[in-house]
C-alpha cells in the first residue's frame, strides 16, 4: 500500500517474505542480494530463514530482530486506527513522528528532507499505511533467536541516534549473525536519507564484495 503498490489484504512479514520470493523467482532471479531500512531490514531476514537458497547476502540498515515492547504497539496500534479512519495531520508527524525518524542535524539543517518524507508518506492510501503498521510494529515477532542458523555474509548498520530501531537492537542482530557492525553518526533511523555519502561508503564495498565473491 505504498508508493504505487496497490492496498494489500491483511499480511504478515512471513506472508512478504514469500511474496518476495514469488516476485524475485518470476523474474527468473536465481539468487540475490538484499538492502533493507527498517521494514526492508526485517523483510530481509525473514527472507534469509524461509528462503535461504535464493539468499547471496544481505544488508540490515536501522532494523530489529526482535518484537516491539507492549507500550510501543498499543501506541502504533491507536496511531493505525486513527490514521485509517481520520488520517494523521502533519502537525502531528512533526511532532511525534518526525524525531523517531531523523536525527537532531537532519531536522535541524535540513527541515525540506523531514518535510518531503512526511508529506509523501502522509500522502499514502491510509489503509494500506495502517496494515503496514499491524504486519510491520504490531503483530512482529521476534526472529533473533533462529538468526544463528543463517550463514550468510551480512552487514549491519545503525544511526547512532536511531529512535525507531535503537542502537542496540543492531547490536544485538550483529552479535546473532556474526556481523560486522557499522554505526552512522549524526544520522537517525533514516540513514540512507540522511548520510547517503556514509552509507554508500559501506555498502558499496560490501556488495561489491558479494558480487564478486559469486563470479
Amino acid at each position: 500500500g505504498h508508493g504505487k503498490s496497490e492496498v494489500p489484504p491483511l499480511f504478515t512479514l512471513n506472508d512478504h517474505a514469500d511474496a518476495l520470493a514469488d516476485a524475485l523467482a518470476e523474474l527468473g532471479v536465481e539468487r540475490a542480494a538484499l538492502v533493507g531500512l527498517s521494514w526492508g531490514g526485517m523483510l530481509a531476514m525473514r527472507f534469509a530463514l524461509r528462503h535461504r537458497s535464493m539468499l547471496l547476502g544481505m544488508a540490515l540498515l536501522d532494523t530489529s530482530a526482535e518484537r516491539e515492547k507492549p507500550a510501543l504497539r498499543v501506541r502504533f496500534r491507536a496511531f493505525a486506527l486513527f490514521h485509517e479512519h481520520v488520517g494523521i495531520p502533519y502537525a502531528l508527524y512533526a511532532r511525534d513522528i518526525a524525531p523517531r525518524m531523523f536525527g537532531k542535524a537532519t531536522r535541524r539543517n535540513k527541515p525540506d528532507l523531514v518535510e518531503r518524507t512526511g508529506r509523501a508518506l502522509l500522502g499514502f492510501p491510509r489503509l494500506g499505511v495502517a496494515r503496514a503498521a499491524l504486519a510491520v510494529v504490531i503483530n512482529r515477532d521476534s526472529v533473533l533467536e533462529e538468526l544463528s542458523r543463517v550463514h550468510v555474509e551480512s552487514l549491519v548498520l545503525c544511526g547512532d541516534e536511531d529512535r525507531a530501531t535503537p542502537l542496540s537492537k543492531s547490536r544485538n542482530l550483529a552479535r546473532a549473525l556474526g556481523a560486522r557492525l557499522v554505526v552512522i553518526a549524526s544520522s537517525g533511523h533514516m540513514t540512507a536519507l540522511e548520510r547517503p555519502a556514509d552509507v554508500n561508503a559501506e555498502l558499496v564495498p560490501f556488495l561489491s564484495g558479494l558480487l564478486s565473491s559469486r563470479a
